[in-house]
């Protein structure tokens, strides 16, 4: 090896000496901040496992997702629409587009006030409809309330340019029925083509109106008719032998015209114009006397459903008392 040679090899050891000596002082240097970096990326991994894991609370969609379909739906004020015909007082609230308290005018409870079927923390309805990018739950989503009148009113969720899908409730006069029209306007590329239904989820939990908690609870029930049968059958729900009973539950493989959440004098139906499919799942929990209710009634189900609009989908709600004239 020449002189040339062994003096391009001490030029060679002398720049790699520079480099090492320079790295290993800024690792130091920045070893707070890529330990701090490294926490935040095991901290955002950790809230991806429990995202896929929490099966209670949908994922929320954050500012980065302002282009998906929903967005506009994503956050708002809850406003509460009241329709009122001299019987009965309902609330529909924005955030979902479902009622959210129903009041009987002309009768009492023990208080002396008017009797009031439910409240807004005893009742959850949540109406889903697949999308082809994202799914609807209604009772994530805030609806904008237009067209309100005294006994009407519309609710609309917007998207991000795919159209709106209308919640239009009627209150009919002199009655205690409310009808709800779901209908699609200009989102034929949200839905796939081949969509032909919705699915429902009702949930309520039925007050204890009267005093005596044994006879009121043993006729408060979980009724349901049959589409090919005239009578109507009750689903058994076994008595609570702990603070919150046992669940019940049953799959009605038949179409059905209605379900019904009864107590021993009055009841809150949902029909529907189309029926629902077969595959109903209905449950039910019993409560022990003391906690102000009697039991916990809950409906899953699916009707038909036009994306197109062109046939809105139907149903029809009964608040009222258990008078058989009216049924």
């Amino acid at each position: 090896m020449d002189r040339r040679s062994y003096l391009g090899l001490l030029i060679i050891t002398g720049i790699l000496m520079v480099v090492l000596f320079w790295s290993g002082r800024n690792q130091k240097k920045n070893a707070p901040a890529k330990a701090h970096y490294e926490q935040v990326i095991d901290s955002a991994r950790a809230a991806a496992d429990d995202a896929q894991t929490n099966i209670s609370e949908p994922v929320a969609i954050t500012q980065q997702d302002s282009l998906s379909p929903l967005f506009p739906a994503l956050n708002g004020e809850e406003e509460i629409t009241v329709l009122d015909n001299g019987l009965v007082r309902i609330g529909i609230t924005s955030k979902g587009a479902a009622p959210c308290f129903a009041q009987l005018s002309n009768y009492n409870d023990q208080e002396g006030r008017e009797v009031t079927l439910f409240g807004k923390d005893e009742i959850s309805l949540n109406f889903k409809i697949d999308g082809k990018n994202q799914n609807i739950q209604s009772k994530n989503l805030f609806f904008e309330t237009i067209d309100k009148g005294s006994n009407s009113v519309t609710m609309r969720l917007n998207t991000n340019g795919y159209g709106h899908l209308d919640f239009i409730y009627t209150l009919l006069p002199e009655s205690y029925m409310l009808n709800l029209d779901i209908k699609s306007t200009g989102m034929d590329n949200f839905f796939s083509s081949n969509l032909n239904t919705l699915a429902v989820d009702w949930i309520q939990n039925l007050r204890q109106q009267e005093k005596g908690f044994e006879f009121e609870q043993r006729y408060t029930t979980l009724t349901y008719k049959r589409n090919d049968k005239v009578k109507s059958k009750v689903m058994n729900v076994a008595p609570a032998s702990t603070k919150q009973g046992k669940l019940s539950q049953k799959t009605i493989e038949e179409p059905l015209d209605w379900v019904a959440y009864k107590n021993q004098f009055f009841s809150c139906i949902m029909i529907a114009s189309d029926a629902y499919a077969g595959g109903t799942q209905l449950s039910g929990i019993s409560y022990q006397k003391g906690l102000g209710y009697m039991k916990k009634l809950m409906a899953k189900t699916h009707t038909a459903f036009d994306p197109e609009g062109n046939t809105p989908t139907r149903f029809q709600f009964y608040f009222g008392p258990n008078d058989y004239k009216i049924l």
